[in-house]
């Protein structure tokens, strides 16, 4: 949804409040249904309401720039950072293949260009380690593997793609957990277009595989801006959200690229095979703004090979051969007999784009053994073209899909450990030059080989990065799973059971007003926000994604002054979940993302659980965003944050002043009074603090919400600063349960 915020006095609190960027519609102050959203006096944010649009991440279209904006809003960026820190992930094997494990720091040495670099982080991640398991913090995006499904629709015949498909699901089983997996079709009318972008999410790639990318082939598909997700969940079964006629549909598509270059005459096909490698060229380059080792996994049958070298390989006395022998020169076609010098080029144009960006192709022929009637007519057999594509860039060709698992799983087994090299390279334009990087191995094994990427991108102005990338850098970092950016931003999700639904999960966003603005000086400015849960297997269960646009001549001043306050929702089945909340400055780039794992409780459970605790905050203390009027529709819930008969808005991060005495609600389940109850105060590393006194009332309140526990937050002994307030419940017979928020305490 797209909204444009205004100022306007009186208002009233969005029914449910999420995160950082959405307006709100507002009319007077007296109170119906929903609760203030301002105090009397405060300016509330009419809305318009227009949907968001979701842009297909058509690759084919980069060359003519017809590709549109991330979110539809015209993008003017600017540079926040001078730093720029290179990750360089390398692999170390002995002679048979087998990872080197039990090396320092110490044992490399990086070198940009011809100057030596120090190595400011070092990290070792071993993907067959039990200790991978008891990471404080999710494995780094560059470290982790990244596997690009890529069916060649414009080369195959249909029961190849057919064939292909199956062989990819194969594949996505033998993948280890913290592998990432997109999927893309390569078509003669569309070019290169990405289906998923990199996620954890297995069940969203099979439905990608399934539908090949066609929209009309998925019976409910996602609107998630950034392809993490592609099709909806509920209602669906294994089969996914494809529909019946999927394999008809299917083969009517490959069917028609197939007629196509059957009637093609051989310059026709040249200028196919000319775009083809541009094309993926393109691709190459967008690959290039994913961190990590790229494995473009290429399910196609090839173009011939005769386009490349000429007729020569094929042997034989040809009528050119026979030109040659009898002196008669000005017969011979140069393109014919010795192959198209441009489309060479070009080839290798693209291989050493491919190389740039740190990707290796594992090609597969998917035609196989090819009966005589093989309707590839002119287009001859492409077994030499995929064998160019895989050694140019240091991969394998398979025949046959039962070496590929054969071969695909000695290659997870030789990239199980990963050492993790970064360094900072100094005086570093920011003008998208290449840079070749070499490391090399001190007092290392007899015959190890290390294996790492070729080199690096300087940053380029976020204004001449295309929409696709920006959406790449986005999607890695709602995958990376830990909290990051320049935009101060704090994340509260709170679990609502519902009997018999999913639970309700508001969810809210506070962003910092100065940090977001940035230096940005326009008349208008879009708040991006995105929102994700991910369950313990890495699947993507519910996303929501809101856009609202600040009329900044109105609202400028507010918004720096206050920052804005977004409320969202996601519904959730009980289970525990890492909810991301995403903010992004649509003009700037500037961006924050806060994670917070929520569990929501089993409705049969009798063991007590309990939700973060909430501080009431004053009203106006905010610019008021609120989701929009679809997302609102989907569940009619009564308003959460209640005391009594009033409702409030909870801080995410609490800002109170000394000697300040707040009220605190703990909301949860199976509280009664037999309950024990313990709360504290902690600095922000855990280390309980003097000073801070917390009361609570041990006589639980029943709501519609649930069971409530009052009480009081003394910052009283507190020195300024940053702090946690931790509560744990224990029952006698059914368990215990902890919570906890950071607030700060801050001189007014």
């Amino acid at each position: 949804m797209k909204r444009a915020m205004h100022e306007d006095p009186g208002a009233r609190l969005p029914s449910p409040p999420e995160r950082q960027a959405e307006t709100d519609r507002r009319t007077g102050c007296q109170r119906p249904a929903a609760p203030p959203a301002c105090s009397p006096g405060e300016a509330p944010m009419s809305e318009r309401h227009r949907q968001a649009r979701w842009i297909p991440l058509a690759l084919g279209l980069l060359a003519l720039g017809l590709v549109a904006p991330l979110l539809g809003q015209k993008q003017k960026f600017s540079e926040s950072t001078d730093v720029v820190l290179v990750e360089v992930p390398v692999q170390v094997t002995d002679k048979n293949g087998d990872p080197i494990r039990g090396l320092t720091a110490a044992d490399f040495e990086i070198l940009d260009g011809k100057k030596p670099q120090e190595i400011v982080q070092f990290e070792v991640i071993d993907l067959m380690s039990a200790e991978l398991a008891e990471r404080p913090k999710p494995v780094p995006i560059a470290a982790r593997r990244h596997f690009l499904l890529l069916f060649d629709m414009a080369n195959s015949q249909i029961d190849s793609i057919v064939r292909a498909r199956q062989a990819a699901f194969d594949l996505l089983r033998g993948l280890h957990p913290t592998d990432l997996v997109a999927v893309a079709t390569y078509s003669l009318l569309h070019g290169a277009d990405l289906v998923i972008s990199f996620t954890s999410d297995r069940w969203q790639v099979e439905q990608a595989i399934r539908s090949l990318g066609s929209p009309e082939l998925l019976k409910q598909r996602s609107s998630d801006p950034l392809a993490l997700t592609i099709a909806e969940r509920e209602g669906s079964s294994d089969e996914g959200s494809i529909s019946e006629d999927m394999d008809s549909l299917a083969a009517e598509h490959v069917q028609e690229m197939n007629r196509l270059a059957a009637q093609a005459d051989r310059e026709a096909l040249v200028s196919e095979a000319k775009t083809y490698a541009k094309r993926l060229k393109d691709l190459a380059r967008v690959l290039d703004s994913v961190e990590g080792r790229k494995h473009v996994v290429l399910l196609s049958e090839g173009f011939s090979t005769e386009f490349l070298t000429g007729e020569q390989i094929q042997g034989g006395a040809s009528g050119g051969n026979r030109a040659v022998e009898s002196g008669r020169l000005w017969e011979v076609d140069s393109q014919e007999r010795y192959g198209n010098t441009e489309l060479q080029n070009d080839i290798e144009d693209m291989l050493e784009e491919f190389r740039r960006a740190d990707v290796i192709i594992q090609s597969v022929d998917i035609g196989g053994l090819r009966a005589g009637g093989d309707v590839r007519g002119q287009r001859g057999d492409g077994k030499g073209s995929l064998v160019t594509m895989a050694r140019g860039t240091g991969g394998g060709f398979f025949e046959n899909f039962n070496r590929l698992d054969e071969a695909m799983a000695e290659m997870i087994q030789s990239t199980s450990v990963t050492y993790l090299l970064a360094f900072q390279p100094k005086d570093l334009a920011p003008d998208g030059s290449y840079h070749k990087l070499k490391v090399r191995l001190k007092n290392g094994p007899r015959g190890a080989r290390i294996d790492h990427r070729a080199g690096y991108y300087a940053p380029k102005p976020l204004s001449e990065r295309l929409p696709i990338e920006q959406r790449f850098d986005l999607a890695e970092v709602v995958m990376s799973g830990y909290d990051q950016g320049t935009v101060e931003a704090n994340v509260l999700a709170t679990p609502i059971r519902v009997p018999g639904e999913p639970a309700y999960v508001p969810v809210l966003i506070e962003v910092d007003g100065p940090s977001f603005v940035g230096g940005f000086e326009g008349e208008s400015l879009n708040a991006e926000i995105f929102g994700y849960a991910l369950n313990d297997e890495g699947e993507i269960i519910d996303t929501f994604s809101e856009i609202a646009g600040m009329d900044m001549a109105k609202l400028g001043p507010s918004l720096l002054q206050k920052g804005f306050k977004f409320y969202g929702h996601l519904d959730l089945d009980p289970g525990t979940y890492s909810v991301r909340a995403l903010v992004r400055n649509g003009a700037t780039g500037d961006f924050a993302l806060r994670v917070a794992t929520v569990a929501v409780p089993e409705e049969d459970s009798a063991a007590p659980s309990l939700s973060p605790p909430l501080v009431p905050e004053p009203l106006g203390t905010w610019l008021m965003v609120r989701e929009g009027e679809a997302a609102q529709k989907e569940r009619q819930v009564d308003f959460p944050f209640m005391l009594g008969d009033q409702p409030f808005l909870p801080a995410a991060r609490p800002r109170l002043a000394p000697r300040e005495k707040a009220q605190v609600c703990l909301l949860g389940y199976n509280l009664d009074d037999k309950l024990e109850v313990e709360a504290w105060v902690t600095d922000h590393e855990g280390n309980e603090v003097k000073g801070g006194k917390v009361t609570v009332d041990k006589q639980p309140k029943r709501t519609k919400q649930g069971d409530q526990l009052l009480g009081e937050l003394d910052t009283k002994g507190l020195s300024p600063g940053e702090y946690q307030l931790q509560v744990t419940v224990r029952h006698p017979a059914n368990g215990s349960a902890s919570s906890s928020i950071p607030f700060e305490v801050v001189k007014r």
